[in-house]
């Protein structure tokens, strides 16, 4: 099944200051919901600093099943 996401991104650019008020995501594998992120904070383009924020909510087996097949050799997440 292919993993989807869904974003919203609300961003600013001035000078060499990149702020990013909101990048949410929405995860998902087929029609399974699979978790969801936020992101927000500044990145200094300049120097390349960056202060971000970022949550992760509900991420589950059907994002990490995906991503950890090659590890479980063979083996199934439930």
């Amino acid at each position: 099944m292919p993993l989807s996401i869904a974003l919203t991104l609300d961003t600013t650019l001035a000078k060499d200051a990149l702020e990013v008020r909101e990048l949410k995501g929405k995860l998902a594998q087929g029609d399974n919901a699979a978790g969801a992120f936020d992101v927000a904070g500044n990145f200094n383009l300049a120097t390349t600093n960056a202060q971000l924020a970022v949550k992760l909510a509900d991420v589950n087996q059907n994002i990490l099943a995906p991503l950890a097949a090659s590890s479980l050799n063979g083996g199934q997440l439930t």
